[in-house]
């Protein structure tokens, strides 16, 4: 399906009403006004990044709000800015969060900026991204290119593959990396085909339960005594448990023993605790087990079925934990003959066809923004999680929500996209100028952080991340095995 070409922004309110709808809710079930300011284009892209970020951050905020006023709580408005939004798609884009008065540090930025963000020419006259975020991935990009890390070297070797015979070779090696595609070549391809048929969030019951919704631990803090643990790293699972904590929820981070880039961890990792689960290690799984069964949310973004090996894919843990909310984040969802291929953000945009509209007539490249899907995804999936807890609450069961980034970049597309000469002409509106975003600081475990503010705003529940007694962002392992007292 070819998307729309825009020559000027459509109605946002009717794109996030089918938003909502998708997974069963209504703006008006929140009692107060849902608002949204601003229009796209606010930065030089073909797509309506403002809107997308916008709605993705709000979805889960209407849902909160809904589950609680289901808990007692009382109406509220939600708003956001567009031009404030676009911020959030990418905390470094245009904006320098700090800790310790430093900029973030990402090794990625500095070393592997040709093995993960830039896009190449091939033998045949095709497109390819490879992919390296983590040290193993340099090691096993090198090796099968017989290559540098520098843009100058990895060009010259792309360019003597083809780039099917590019993706075949790094996909038998377990490797990340895809050639780049337009919409109509990923709707033909087999797993193309396979996603367009797939809800763009998906919520399946699994087993049955009483209905249950915990009591409201603090009237001030919406999701308050609702417990989360997350088995993620990277970004978009992290994202969502940091959506729910948010609002009030308490979020149990059982961490892998293997390190994550810090920029990771200072931007995603709030208003978490943290312990270590290395599953490899009986005592670990068991103590594993143990929290989840006392947990209402369970998120995970281990590749393909893996996490079934461990004893705790979704359908097990609601034998154990009947009434569980499990959510999995993938790179290219939970079926398929990609789906135990693994995936980042940028992957998913050029497999989809997204790079390919974004450059227009031109070579096919990412977002202004850089990346698009990380966030995004986590503000998606958080919206499927709050939706199951709904469902969970009026009807009972258990649910598994299933996201993707892939399904997420087919889309963004699909919202429309603009002509390139719109986009050239608006950008220089003054009404359509980003808008400097919200900022938060606060002291912690890393010192004195100054990061963005959380991006939709609550007319007396205000978002913010705090535990008692425990700094906002703790070192992985920091916090003992165990949930706290509802709060």
């Amino acid at each position: 399906m070819t998307p729309n070409r825009l020559t000027a922004p459509p109605d946002i309110h009717t794109d996030f009403a089918a938003l909502l709808a998708g997974v069963g809710l209504n703006a008006a079930d929140t009692g107060g006004r849902v608002s949204f300011t601003g229009a796209d284009p606010i930065v030089p892209s073909r797509h309506r990044l403002g809107a997308i970020m916008a709605m993705g951050m709000m979805a889960p905020a209407v849902a909160t709000q809904i589950l609680y006023r289901m808990r007692g709580g009382s109406a509220q408005d939600l708003s956001v800015d567009l031009r404030q939004a676009v911020a959030h798609i990418n905390p470094m884009y245009n904006f320098t969060p700090t800790a310790g008065g430093y900029p973030y540090y990402s090794p990625v930025a500095t070393i592997g900026k040709a093995l993960g963000f830039g896009i190449y020419p091939t033998k045949d006259d095709r497109w390819y991204l490879p992919t390296a975020v983590y040290p193993h991935m340099f090691r096993d990009w090198v090796a099968l290119l017989q290559t540098g890390v520098d843009a100058e070297s990895v060009a010259r070797a792309i360019s003597g593959w083809n780039a099917q015979d590019l993706e075949d070779a790094a996909a038998e090696r377990g490797m990340v990396g895809t050639m780049i595609r337009t919409p109509e070549e990923w709707l033909a391809h087999p797993h193309g085909a396979y996603l367009s048929d797939v809800p763009l969030i998906e919520i399946i019951k699994i087993g049955d339960s009483a209905p249950e919704l915990p009591l409201l631990a603090d009237p001030a803090r919406p999701l308050s005594g609702i417990k989360v643990a997350t088995m993620t790293h990277v970004i978009a699972g992290p994202v969502a448990a940091r959506t729910l904590a948010e609002q009030g929820a308490q979020v149990l981070d059982l961490a892998r023993p293997d390190p994550e880039i810090d920029l990771i961890l200072l931007d995603t990792h709030l208003g978490f605790r943290s312990t270590y689960s290395d599953l490899r290690q009986q005592r670990y799984l068991d103590q594993t087990r143990r929290l989840i069964d006392d947990a209402d949310v369970v998120i995970e973004n281990y590749r393909g079925r893996k996490i079934a090996d461990f004893g705790l894919s979704a359908e097990a843990i609601a034998q154990s934990r009947p009434g569980i909310v499990y959510a999995s984040v993938r790179g290219f969802g939970w079926d398929g003959p990609w789906s135990d291929r693994g995936g980042f953000d940028m992957d998913a945009n050029c497999c989809t066809g997204y790079a390919t509209l974004e450059g227009g007539d031109g070579p096919p490249k990412l977002p202004p923004t850089v990346i698009l899907n990380d966030y995004l995804a986590g503000y998606l999936t958080a919206l499927g999680v709050l939706a199951a807890l709904k469902l969970r609450a009026e009807r009972g069961g258990s649910y598994h929500v299933r996201t993707s980034l892939s399904r997420f970049s087919m889309w963004y597309s699909q919202l429309g996209v603009f002509d390139q000469s719109y986009v050239d002409e608006m950008t220089q509106h003054p009404d359509h100028q980003p808008v400097p975003p919200q900022t938060y600081d606060f002291t912690g475990a890393y010192g004195r952080q100054h990061r963005l503010a959380p991006g939709i705003t609550y007319a007396t529940t205000p978002g913010g991340w705090r535990i008692p007694d425990h700094p906002v962002v703790v070192p992985l392992g920091a916090s003992e095995p165990t949930w706290l007292p509802p709060y």
